[in-house]
């Protein structure tokens, strides 16, 4: 029984959608048939193409079922239509006007950009140009491109961190030992800046700024660089303080009838300091980070090419409102510098001139301290 009453609905359907003489007709005729039938003028506008045909409705149809199919037909042929009481506009759309816009945007990395713009707008062409992004499109998709990238700008959480790298000659130090009148816990924390033993303090220790500034007078230590960087969650940074030496290589090469010349060649090699900030982590609450700590020291200069010793160490930061500064301690770099002297031109007498030559070493030995803040859990009034 219900198979019957499922075929008598196909049935009724088939015969209301092939309700209609297979009549041809064009479509001007077609749309006084329409206009006549449902009592509405329609108005077609001149951009519309009319040169076309359709198959007439049988009369048997009602005016809804006229319209409808009317309808229908304007919608396959992409023309729109709009309805009043008594009347119907038919008109074609304007093709819509390319435009070249620019998008100023921050935080996001470029190749993320770019990946979430062809993953999105498949067909949009875009050039990303520093912090721009210029594309042609349409007025209605500019404002559409922009309100998203606003969204999406403002995913990436921000926090300003500030470092302060401090260097301590400890060998400055250990002359002016026996001066030094502190109390218990300042003589142990200038002894933790100053020893070969890495420390990690999550918090700012009251007597520091007392110790550096009486460093400071005393021309033991210094500041060499106080950078500030905006981190961006998500995002790598590269802090470096490093001296380059410069040194002379000397290659053989053969001119084309085969004379042997020398060439040489003025190079740098980087010695200092190295911290990369690596895998940041943004929250309301917290900011967390890798640091990769480079140390390079210039060990000694042999056949005019400086010889260096590098330290590397890593710790994870992380910054809270608790604990919004870090001191990190004990970055010994021990450095010893062998070289020779000798009385000019007699020293370079063959066989004899190591007589008037003498070796000279000196030993540099000095501690960085680096100081990490944030002003991310201030209370801004």
């Amino acid at each position: 029984m219900k198979m019957i009453k499922k075929f008598i609905i196909l049935f009724l359907v088939i015969s209301n959608v092939f309700a209609f003489d297979l009549k041809k007709t064009d479509f001007e005729t077609f749309t006084n048939y329409v206009s006549y039938s449902i009592n509405k003028n329609i108005i077609i506008s001149d951009s519309v193409n009319t040169k076309f045909s359709i198959f007439m409705p049988s009369d048997s149809m009602s005016k809804k079922e006229i319209l409808n199919y009317y309808l229908r037909i304007l919608k396959l042929k992409n023309l729109f239509y709009k309805i009043t009481r008594d009347t119907i506009l038919v008109y074609k759309p304007k093709d819509p006007t390319l435009k070249t816009y620019v998008i100023k945007y921050n935080y996001i990395p470029k190749e993320k950009l770019s990946s979430f713009l062809k993953s999105l707008y498949p067909n949009l062409k875009f050039f990303i140009f520093q912090d721009r992004v210029v594309f042609s499109t349409t007025y209605a998709n500019y404002l559409n491109i922009k309100q998203v990238l606003y969204s999406l700008q403002k995913s990436y959480l921000t926090s300003v961190i500030n470092f302060n790298i401090i260097v301590i000659n400890n060998k400055k130090l250990k002359k002016i030992g026996t001066e030094l009148n502190l109390p218990f816990r300042s003589k142990n924390l200038l002894l933790s800046l100053s020893s070969s033993t890495f420390n990690i303090v999550p918090t700012y220790p009251k007597d520091l700024g007392m110790i550096l500034n009486f460093l400071y007078q005393k021309g033991i230590s210094e500041s060499i660089s106080k950078p500030s960087l905006k981190l961006i969650d998500g995002n790598d940074y590269t802090l470096e303080s490093v001296n380059k030496i410069p040194y002379i290589t000397k290659t053989i090469k053969y001119s084309r009838d085969g004379t042997p010349y020398t060439e040489t060649d003025l190079k740098y090699k980087d010695v200092g300091l190295r911290i990369y900030v690596k895998n940041v982590n943004i929250t309301d609450k917290s900011v967390n980070f890798d640091l990769d700590i480079y140390i390079e020291n210039l060990v000694s200069i042999e056949n005019n090419i400086p010889i260096t010793d590098l330290k590397h160490l890593t710790t994870h930061v992380e910054l809270t409102k608790k604990h919004s500064h870090y001191l990190l301690s004990g970055l010994r770099s021990v450095t010893k510098i062998n070289s020779k002297e000798g009385i000019p031109y007699l020293s370079k007498i063959p066989f004899l001139g190591f007589l008037f030559q003498n070796d000279k070493s000196s030993v540099q030995d000095f501690s960085f301290a680096l100081i990490v803040s944030t002003d991310k859990f201030k209370v801004k009034r």
